[in-house]
């Protein structure tokens, strides 16, 4: 199921940064910080989706694509410690 038109394409996006990467609850208190801290949640949310490109998976399912990395970093720090 696509996105039919450009509009919901960049709803959808705003959407997900504001719930997965919690885009309104900065904390920066200069606007350099401000910026710097949106610069660096567009960028994972570009890397998510590239990821999800690579995988040949929808690249708007980024939520998915969190579960998945989460659940391969414990496996990997559960393999390595003993």
């Amino acid at each position: 199921m696509g996105l039919q038109t450009p509009q919901e394409r960049i709803e959808t996006v705003f959407s997900q940064i504001n719930d997965n990467l919690m885009m309104i609850h900065n904390y920066a208190k200069q606007s350099r910080g401000f910026f710097t801290r949106m610069a660096g949640k567009i960028a994972a949310m570009t890397f998510i989706q590239y990821v999800n490109f690579a995988r040949q998976h929808p690249i708007e399912k980024i939520k998915y694509a969190l579960i998945q990395f989460n659940q391969r970093v414990y496996f990997l720090s559960s393999y390595n410690s003993f």
